[in-house]
């Protein structure tokens, strides 16, 4: 898997909320792809391939066209990707490093607390 096409559905999703969504649930099958031979890389395969739920929101065509993703040739690529080999020795990217650059708080001095002798003097 080319690890700038993570980078670019990461970038173009982070204003986006629901664009943030259907990034995550892409990112997840792919995860989960990459634990060849267990269920949740056959419920992923299984998910790219079935093509009799394209109505629902959440179907693999319905993602991918969300991100303006080709669904059939990404299909293509991940079912025929081998993580274990990779693509140039690179490693799938974690959640955290795809997840939204999060938003900074800002931090208000506290109020000082009243002491309960004060409480109950007042």
């Amino acid at each position: 898997m080319d690890s700038d096409l993570f980078d670019s559905i990461a970038a173009s999703t982070s204003d986006l909320p629901e664009r943030r969504l259907l990034a995550a649930v892409l990112f997840d099958a792919v995860l989960q792809l990459a634990r060849r031979g267990s269920a949740s890389a056959a419920d992923a395969a299984r998910w790219i391939r079935d093509r009799d739920d394209d109505d629902m929101p959440f179907s693999f065509n319905a993602v991918c066209e969300g991100l303006g993703l080709n669904p059939d040739y990404l299909a293509r690529g991940l079912l025929a990707w081998n993580p274990e080999t990779g693509e140039n020795g690179t490693a799938l990217p974690s959640r955290r490093a795809l997840a939204a650059p999060r938003r900074h708080r800002v931090a208000l001095p506290a109020r000082p607390r009243r002491r309960r002798s004060d409480l109950a003097a007042g």
